[in-house]
């Protein structure tokens, strides 16, 4: 079966397994279990048009010229599912993550995060930033509706849409975030004890040490005054 459609088959594999493996990872980082269903929803509608294609292969009633476009226009909505599929998934990662570190790092001054966790300017966020430009790039170069009116894909476009995946792919969105997530957690502790130690640092320089300064200048004021009145009036 589908002898004729090999190509539109070796791409739906294809894509099949990036969006597989992406979903799997995303559902994996998913810390905060917000349980985003969206990539799934999109695997099955790949499923409800690779069975349209079946469909339409078996239908005998069909000329051999509709039969063909039906399939292939098939093939490319399923394809485009699990494009899409895919970028949701890297975009759930992405979310997930930045959602972890918003509810981390909340409460913690930005000078204890600097000097405890200084990465987190100079490397993380900026790489999660450039990630979110990255999916987002990826996103505009192909639509489902478009695809599904379409029964199949120019040779640029095919090849724009792979080489942006295929720069996700070399990146591995799903271990990066799984190190940014263990990072932050190795950190947590020493966190916690720098924002009290310069809590106490600061309660010290801000209340205790003037208001020491301030006891003794009074107490100061008071010994001067009394030799004042001991010297003057001989009290």
């Amino acid at each position: 079966m589908f002898k004729e459609y090999n190509k539109e088959i070796q791409r739906l594999l294809e894509w099949y397994q990036r969006a597989k493996q992406a979903a799997i990872f995303a559902e994996s980082l998913d810390t905060l279990n917000k349980a985003y269903i969206q990539p799934l929803h999109e695997q099955r509608y790949c499923l409800d048009h690779f069975v349209r294609a079946i469909d339409y292969y078996e239908n005998t009633q069909l000329s051999p010229d509709i039969k063909a476009e039906k399939v292939r226009a098939s093939f490319a909505s399923a394809i485009a599912h699990l494009q899409r599929c895919y970028s949701d998934s890297i975009e759930w990662m992405l979310v997930s993550v930045k959602d972890y570190y918003v509810e981390k790092l909340d409460g913690y001054d930005k000078e204890v995060i600097r000097e405890v966790f200084p990465e987190y300017y100079t490397d993380i966020r900026p790489v999660l930033n450039d990630l979110t430009v990255k999916i987002n790039e990826y996103k505009s170069t192909k639509k489902v509706e478009e695809s599904q009116t379409e029964p199949s894909l120019s040779k640029e476009e095919s090849e724009k849409i792979d080489a942006v995946a295929n720069g996700l792919l070399s990146i591995n969105v799903a271990e990066t975030m799984s190190a940014y997530i263990a990072k932050l957690d190795a950190v947590e502790s020493e966190l916690i004890h720098t924002q009290l130690k310069n809590k106490k640092k600061s309660w010290r320089e801000k209340i205790f040490l003037p208001g020491l300064i301030g006891l003794g200048t009074a107490s100061i004021g008071a010994i001067i005054a009394a030799i004042i009145l001991k010297v003057v009036f001989g009290i």
